[in-house]
C-alpha cells in the first residue's frame, strides 16, 4: 500500500472515530435530558461528613463537619438545608449519621438565648455599626471582638477593645437603623462592656476566623490632633 493510500485510510479512520464519538456524546446527552425530565436537575443539599450526635450546637467549628452534595430534585427531602452557614447557631434534635441530610426537622426549634448561658456568663445587647456586613461575615455563633470608639470633650479620640472573643447569639435591626447584637460574655466583661458603650460614641464588631480563641488583650489607639 502506497504512502498516500495509507494517509487516506488514516484520515478515513479518524473521521469514523470522530463521528462515532459525536454520536455517543449525543446519545449520552439525550439520556441525561431524559433522566433529568424524570427526576429533576441536581440541586445542592447539606449532608454530614461524619456522624453528628443529638444536641450538638453548630458553631463555626462544627460547620466544618458539613458538606454540600448535589442530588436530583426529586430525591431532595422536605426541609433540606442548602447552605451549611444556615446551621450556625442551631442544635441537632436527633443523631445525624454520616452522609445524612441536614433538614429543618433534624434541627431543634430555636431556644431562648438565656438557656445558652453557663454559670458566670451574661447576655448583653450592644448597638453596633455595620450590621448588614456583620451578618454576611459571621452570623449567629461567630466569635467577635468589640471595639468601642470614644470622643471626649477634652483629649484625643480613642478606640479600644472592650471585649474579646465574645460569642454572637443574635443580630437584629434596631429602631434607629443601627444593629443590635446580643453577645455572650463573662460577667466581668459584661460590666466593662456596659460602661464602655455607655460613654462611647460608636461600637463595632470584628469577626474572628473559625476556631480563633486567642485573647486579643487590651488593645487601644489614641489619635492626638484629630
Amino acid at each position: 500500500m502506497s504512502a498516500s493510500a495509507r494517509r487516506r485510510r488514516g484520515v478515513l479512520l479518524l473521521l469514523v472515530a470522530v463521528l462515532a464519538g459525536s454520536m455517543a456524546a449525543q446519545r449520552v446527552r439525550r439520556e441525561e435530558r431524559a433522566i433529568q425530565s424524570q427526576v429533576g436537575r441536581p440541586v445542592p443539599v447539606v449532608v454530614a461528613r461524619a456522624a453528628i450526635a443529638a444536641h450538638t450546637r453548630f458553631g463555626p467549628d462544627e460547620v466544618a463537619n458539613l458538606a454540600v452534595a448535589r442530588i436530583p430534585a426529586r430525591f431532595v427531602p422536605p426541609g433540606a438545608i442548602r447552605d451549611p452557614l444556615r446551621a450556625v447557631g442551631a442544635t441537632t434534635a436527633i443523631d445525624l449519621p454520616r452522609g445524612g441530610y441536614l433538614t429543618r426537622a433534624v434541627l431543634a426549634p430555636a431556644r431562648d438565648p438565656r438557656t445558652l448561658l453557663r454559670a458566670g456568663e451574661r447576655a448583653i445587647d450592644v448597638e453596633v455599626s455595620g450590621g448588614a456586613r456583620l451578618a454576611a461575615l459571621g452570623g449567629r455563633g461567630a466569635r467577635v471582638d468589640v471595639v468601642v470608639t470614644t470622643e471626649p470633650r477634652d483629649g484625643a479620640p480613642r478606640a479600644f477593645v472592650a471585649a474579646d472573643g465574645a460569642e454572637l447569639l443574635s443580630l437584629r435591626r434596631g429602631d434607629n437603623g443601627q444593629a443590635i447584637a446580643t453577645l455572650r460574655v463573662p460577667v466581668k466583661q459584661a460590666v466593662f462592656l456596659t460602661a464602655a458603650t455607655s460613654f462611647g460614641r460608636d461600637a463595632r464588631l470584628l469577626v474572628r476566623s473559625p476556631g480563633d480563641r486567642a485573647p486579643a488583650g487590651r488593645i487601644g489607639f489614641a489619635a492626638p490632633g484629630m
